[in-house]
């Protein structure tokens, strides 16, 4: 009997940890994806659409 209660309290504090571990990491993939998109927010155009692309050429052939 005293094996069996040893043996079950193993089990739940396995379970628990697995869980524990695998909440941790999803929450920290998270966070990584939401701090990837905070850093990749100041880089957008406003006007994209109407930007010519022979403005750009001239812009970069004069830069270079």
């Amino acid at each position: 009997m005293t094996l069996s209660i040893w043996r079950l309290a193993h089990f739940a504090l396995a379970l628990i940890t697995s869980v524990f571990l695998i909440l941790a990491s999803l929450t920290g993939a998270i966070l990584a994806v939401d701090a990837i998109k905070q850093k990749n927010t100041p880089y957008k155009v406003d006007n994209f659409e109407k930007i010519k692309l022979a403005k750009v050429l001239a812009v970069v052939k004069k830069n270079l």
